[in-house]
């Protein structure tokens, strides 16, 4: 897919601005804190319906405003289409599709985007949180309904938690209820995910094959909370073990295995890059995630995403910076940076200076 124009209204520290895009790649150059990385920030909205930066959507009005505006206009398998999303102070966003309003949830798998920014480069030393949240928002573009599946599970898990933490007789009565409920849910959750990890890992394994010259692999290591050794565990395994674990959650006060607990290893020549890896090759290991990424919506929607890389090729060495320039050949492709780089002299520059644009 390509986009064509994006239009910002008192978006962050943008009063008023209108892009024309290059089909190739975009450059907005600029110092630090001048405003480049919220055009990426604007383009990546209409791809995750969230943020990359901020949970709060005042945060995205300008200071002393009352409302912003994106808007923006692309080619989708050859179809030009248009959205549009209002943000407000004091009441949710509105979207608008070619025109029409539509619900968030509507909104999700219509504009693709693969994002890289810099935190993504702690994605081997982070968290499970902070996976599960790649996964999730990765699947959430090629599946939309996984979206609402996560918005329904994270509600089921915050009334039996509230109900373990309160423990009070008539509530947990209900807790057979809230477990069989959970259970067909979560199952549904952790097997897209284990689907999309291994699908995800074929692309990865090729890619980091390439950068290292075929000197290294990379594979992924799914891991469940429920460890039945299945390949894919069920919904009955689910409640199981939610059964198995009522006595030990009434006395946490909280659901100490499920959906929520999920997280997968990153392995470098079949060892934990967190604890085997160089600092190199873990961002390898990541490059190779987030370009698989993109390799993985090609083959769902036939189209390459566009690719939205923030301020990152100042924290890659030389030869990863020209792996990365030959791999988004013939895509679209959006980098912030404080400097142009050698390898896109032919690239279209907006610069940055405190929220305006020229180019």
């Amino acid at each position: 897919m390509i986009c064509s124009s994006l239009q910002l209204h008192n978006f962050r520290n943008i009063e008023q601005a209108v892009f024309s895009f290059d089909e190739g790649v975009n450059i907005f150059l600029g110092k630090n804190a001048q405003g480049k990385t919220n055009i990426i920030e604007a383009l990546w909205l209409f791809s995750a319906n969230r943020s990359f930066r901020s949970a709060s959507e005042t945060d995205l009005i300008r200071i002393g405003q009352e409302s912003a505006l994106t808007r923006t206009e692309f080619y989708k398998n050859g179809r030009h289409q248009n959205e549009e999303i209002r943000f407000f102070s004091g009441k949710n966003r509105e979207i608008l599709k070619n025109g029409v309003k539509i619900k968030p949830s509507e909104a999700l798998g219509v504009f693709h985007c693969v994002l890289f920014f810099p935190e993504h480069l702690l994605l081997v030393k982070s968290g499970p949180e902070e996976r599960r949240k790649f996964l999730d928002i990765a699947i959430s573009q090629v599946k939309p309904q996984y979206d609402r599946l996560l918005k329904d599970y994270s509600s089921l898990l915050a009334r039996r938690n509230y109900i373990l933490k309160n423990q009070r007789r008539d509530l947990l009565e209900t807790l057979d209820l809230y477990d069989m409920r959970l259970a067909k849910i979560g199952s549904i959750l952790s097997v897209t995910r284990q689907t999309y990890l291994k699908r995800l890992e074929k692309h990865a394994a090729k890619i980091t094959e390439e950068i290292s010259s075929g000197k290294e692999t990379t594979d992924f290591e799914f891991r469940s909370f429920c460890e039945t050794g299945d390949s894919r565990f069920t919904e009955e395994q689910f409640l199981l073990k939610l059964e198995k674990n009522k006595e030990e959650d009434l006395r946490l006060g909280y659901t100490s295995m499920g959906s929520h607990r999920d997280d997968f290893c990153i392995k470098i020549n079949h060892l934990p890059a967190k604890s085997y890896g160089s600092q190199g090759q873990q961002r390898s290991c990541v490059m190779a995630l987030k370009l698989a990424e993109a390799e993985l919506l090609k083959e769902e929607t036939g189209e390459y995403p566009i690719m939205l890389f923030d301020d990152v090729f100042s924290e890659l060495d030389y030869t990863r910076k020209a792996y990365i320039t030959e791999k988004i050949k013939g895509k679209q492709v959006f980098i912030s940076t404080c400097e142009k780089g050698r390898g896109f002299r032919t690239a279209r520059v907006f610069r940055v200076e405190n929220g305006k644009i020229k180019g």
